[in-house]
């Protein structure tokens, strides 16, 4: 699974890459307009990238506007939704995982949702482990849509995958997933 050791703790090497002037002048001038070093930027970009946009690349995920998706699921009927998300993302979160990680685990779908928060939803997660038992809260700001898509997805996969029989809260802006980890 991904490297958990914090950026600043990881070591470093010394590379040399040529890159167009053109590129190198806008990445100087983000920088300069986000307050950081060059290098800095860089290195966030790389990780994104290696994190996240590598494999959304290679499964086919599309790149949709804040306002477009919250759109869609205002439209969207409340019922249909709810299927959807178990009938549907389940399947994808264990296809993402088997991918990124090569294997589908509690711990795996988990470090999943933790990059899906971090790059690809507008989102917000915090897990919490106790021995087995596991709190994860899920803040957002796409609606109670989001919230109900979520909680079914969450719900269904727990059951279907690992057979845990989650305890599932939601909020217009949150949910939150309470679930003991099964014994070996």
């Amino acid at each position: 699974m991904s490297d958990e050791t914090p950026r600043k703790e990881r070591r470093t090497a010394i590379k040399t890459f040529r890159l167009p002037e053109d590129l190198l002048t806008a990445l100087e001038k983000e920088a300069e307009d986000e307050g950081t070093t060059l290098n800095a930027l860089v290195s966030t970009i790389l990780t994104r990238y290696s994190d996240w946009g590598s494999m959304t690349r290679k499964i086919g995920m599309i790149s949709i506007s804040h306002g477009v998706l919250l759109a869609a699921l205002e439209s969207a009927d409340e019922n249909k939704l709810a299927e959807a998300a178990k009938r549907i993302v389940p399947t994808g979160w264990k296809d993402m995982a088997m991918f990124k990680f090569h294997e589908f685990t509690i711990d795996s779908v988990i470090q999943l949702w933790k990059l899906i928060t971090k790059y690809g939803w507008s989102a917000d997660l915090d897990v919490q482990k106790d021995g087995r038992e596991y709190l994860l809260a899920f803040r957002h700001d796409l609606g109670p849509r989001f919230s109900l898509l979520l909680a079914n997805a969450f719900d269904e996969t727990l059951r279907s995958s690992f057979h845990i029989q989650p305890v599932i809260e939601k909020s217009d802006a949150s949910i939150t997933v309470r679930f003991s980890e099964p014994l070996p």
